[in-house]
């Protein structure tokens, strides 16, 4: 599964893949234009929802030091549906400009 991101302050999706619109149940529609921490904020309910801090970390590791990242199971809820968060765990990696997950 991947979504492609521009690379800028807020990180919009432009792109995703089939794969990863069904994972998520969420449309092109809905997402694409939008920062990916605001498609996917951390749960403000979730004491130990850290998932943006470490994307952004890694995302910028990316970008600073020009070399792919990749990290280890991440405990990441999202969004599915208004104010209610579904747990997931994904694997993260990054190169070359581009997030896959």
């Amino acid at each position: 599964m991947m979504v492609a991101l521009l690379p800028s302050e807020n990180l919009p999706i432009v792109a995703m893949t089939d794969a990863y619109r069904k994972r998520t149940s969420i449309a092109p529609d809905q997402v694409l234009g939008r920062g990916i921490f605001e498609v996917f904020p951390d749960d403000a309910k979730d004491p130990l929802a850290n998932g943006v801090e470490c994307l952004r970390a890694s995302l910028v590791r990316v970008v600073t030091q020009r070399i792919p990242d990749a990290m280890p199971l991440q405990r990441y809820s999202f969004e599915s549906a208004v104010d209610t968060f579904s747990l997931n765990y994904w694997n993260f990696s990054a190169s070359r400009g581009r997030l896959r997950g």
